[in-house]
């Protein structure tokens, strides 16, 4: 290519660059014109935030069911005095559970012994 050319390529490409730069420029103020002034202030509302830890805690409504039931019975009858035990707690073999109202059968006892006496 000869100087000549390449001077008219750039010429050309220049221009085009200008006229599209001006193009630009009237087709931007075209869309903006009558939105603002630039006397007008734009108000903007800001929020400050605040930070606080949280504890995300949800609540449902139920019924435990137990894996495993025992019932316990009493070799004998009578009112409970005490409770020993609280729920959910492990027991073994032997431990006491309750204790039955001691007096009636404490009167039978020495009723027993006094007739033992007799013979």
């Amino acid at each position: 290519m000869d100087r000549k050319k390449v001077v008219r390529i750039v010429f050309i490409a220049f221009v085009i660059i200008i006229f599209s730069f001006i193009g630009y420029k009237v087709l931007f103020k075209r869309k903006t014109a009558g939105l603002f002034d630039e006397k007008d202030n734009i108000e903007v509302a800001v929020q400050v935030v605040n930070f606080k830890p949280i504890t995300l805690t949800k609540k449902y409504i139920g019924n435990i069911t137990p894996i495993n039931s025992v019932s316990v019975l009493p070799f004998v009858s009578g009112f409970i005095d005490k409770v020993l035990v609280k729920g959910g707690q492990n027991v073994k073999v032997g431990d006491t559970l309750f204790l039955i109202r001691q007096a009636k059968y404490k009167a039978n006892m020495d009723a027993a012994y006094a007739h033992l006496k007799k013979f």
